[in-house]
């Protein structure tokens, strides 16, 4: 083995050791690795040798000062030669990588193996020099956790890489190219199974664009029968020569499509009609927070804007025109879009259809709000397919789609002047409590969500704890809500900390029922609620609610 070194190291290398050692442990055990080779590096490389008798997983180390050990996995065959590469950041030896050179062979069980093979001509080294390839694989767990599964990263050798895998089933994956330093050049998605071999090539260099391909299979039904088709390749080179056009500065030109129209007339063609007429589902049920009605008894709270003054300045700003990349841009994903709509729609095979449906034909360009357009896709094929295939595919997605969207509708919908949710949450020691339970009782309520592992929750206590004592016997109360995973996490934690308010647990995760439905995506999250159970601010902290505090109810500290 060889270790090629190219850049300066952070470490000492000096004093490092490279460390191979072997599985011994069967396939339904965790690794157990045994050594059987060692070595010191010399000059920048090592060649490390070792017997073994046949394919076996193995484990290579880097042991230095001056950052963390490193290792990396691959199959270790018989007869054949592997490589690898310690990458140094000098700036933070915390991100030094140790990855393979060329090729990366993770496939324990050849009958279900898969191969990506690549050629990376094209990427611009210069400013994304030594290429790596990752695969990103996700799926979910027996628990319905997405769980995340990565191949690589491999660095490309004479520009040519090849991982090995291995899948139970047809599975949607992302291949990413990054530079040594992090950079992210590309990425592309491919759909690997058993036995299938898939190519990837640079399909344009200035728009830096990736494609996959196979002769056979579920790629080729799924993603290679548009992904290769004529209407995407022309639109993907038209986008190639857009951009060359702008980076070189020979300025732009209007593509020309079949019928000589421009992009811009393109746009309004029966194309793009028909793609806005194809029967998608939308999530109505997510609006912006301007669309939102005070709620009934909550009118108070809402502010009106002070008029414009007849001397004030308006300017009209025009819509900014499109580019014409971005016009190419938008018909790429139209028409990838239209294509996996179709097959989800209308596949032969519900399987080819649950494929589409991963690879989300719903998703809008820089749009993080997620579209519960594909809900009803889900939960039809929760009919079709197979129980084994149901659990580990489609609930799960689902469920987890569903609670993104709710969440994100919470989001819009908690807001100034809206009802806080209802709840009804334990104490530690059993007692439900309700919200409408505290409001009797008090003028305002401030609501916050914390964990046992959030910092900046826990230092933000000891503000609460001085406003409570001050503001408690005047109608304040607090009530904090925990979304520790576990219960003995929030008891250990509430322990140390002896709140003198109401504490209560929503004992799971920040998608569980209360948390979801108030919009939580972040620690802290605070709300401050009056008597009526209306919000009257929304991430608010304790700076600010200590001056909600004093403005209300009209004493300071000092008065004390």
């Amino acid at each position: 083995m060889e270790v090629p070194n190219d850049q300066e190291s952070s470490r000492d290398l000096s004093s490092a050791t490279v460390v191979v050692s072997h599985n011994i442990a069967d396939e339904d055990r965790e690794p157990l690795f045994l050594e059987i080779s060692r070595s010191d590096i010399s000059n920048g490389k090592v060649v490390l040798e070792g017997e073994l008798d046949e394919p076996t997983l193995a484990k290579i180390s880097v042991e230095s000062e001056g950052g963390p050990n490193l290792r990396a996995l691959t199959m270790l065959v018989p007869g054949q030669t592997v490589s690898f590469a310690l990458l140094n950041n000098r700036a933070r030896p915390e991100l030094d990588r140790l990855v393979m050179v060329g090729t990366l062979d993770l496939a324990k069980d050849p009958n279900k193996k898969f191969l990506i093979v690549g050629d990376l001509t094209g990427v611009d080294e210069e400013r994304y020099p030594m290429p790596m390839i990752s695969v990103h694989l996700s799926k979910f767990d027996e628990e319905g956790k997405r769980k995340s599964v990565v191949f690589g990263p491999v660095q490309a050798k004479n520009n040519s890489f090849s991982i090995k895998g291995v899948v139970d089933e047809p599975r949607v994956v992302k291949i990413s190219i990054v530079s040594n330093t992090g950079l992210s050049w590309c990425s592309t998605e491919a759909i690997v199974e058993p036995n299938a071999v898939i190519s990837v090539v640079v399909s344009s260099r200035w728009a830096r664009q990736l494609v996959a391909s196979a002769g056979a299979g579920k790629h080729a039904e799924v993603i290679g029968k548009w992904r290769m088709g004529e209407q995407y390749l022309s639109t993907e080179t038209a986008l190639d020569e857009a951009f060359e056009q702008e980076r070189t500065g020979e300025g732009q030109s209007k593509e020309k499509s079949t019928d000589g129209n421009s992009v811009e007339e393109q746009d309004e063609s029966a194309q793009v009609r028909e793609q806005a007429d194809k029967n998608v589902k939308v999530d109505t049920d997510v609006m912006g927070t301007d669309d939102l009605a005070p709620a009934k008894g909550c009118e108070h709270l809402v502010v009106q804007a002070d008029p414009i003054s007849d001397t004030s300045i308006q300017v009209d700003f025009a819509p900014r025109k499109k580019s014409q990349g971005e016009i190419l841009f938008q018909r790429l994903y139209e028409i990838r879009s239209s294509a996996l709509l179709d097959i989800v729609e209308n596949a032969e095979d519900p399987f080819n259809s649950l494929l589409a449906l991963e690879l989300d034909p719903f998703v809008v360009p820089d749009s993080p709000s997620p579209s519960g357009a594909a809900l009803p896709f889900y939960d039809n094929l929760m009919t079709i397919l197979e129980d084994d295939i149901v659990t580990k595919r489609v609930k799960a997605a689902r469920d987890a789609l569903a609670q993104s969207v709710a969440r994100e509708t919470s989001i819009r919908r908690i807001t100034r002047g809206q009802l806080a949710p209802s709840f009804e949450l334990p104490t530690l020691s059993g007692e439900l409590i309700t919200l409408e339970d505290v409001l009797e009782d008090a003028e305002y309520v401030y609501i916050d969500f914390w964990a046992s592992w959030c910092h900046p929750c826990i230092e933000a206590f000891p503000a609460l704890k001085d406003m409570y004592s001050t503001y408690g016997d005047r109608g304040f109360e607090i009530i904090s809500i925990s979304v520790d995973d576990l219960y003995d996490e929030w008891k250990d934690a509430v322990d140390g900390i002896e709140f003198p308010w109401i504490d209560l647990g929503s004992i799971g995760g920040v998608l569980t029922k209360t948390p979801l439905s108030y919009g939580v995506v972040h620690l802290p999250t605070g709300l401050l609620v009056d008597k009526k159970g209306c919000i009257m601010e929304k991430d608010i902290r304790p700076e600010e609610l200590e001056k909600a505090l004093e403005q209300r109810l009209g004493v300071s500290p000092i008065d004390e």
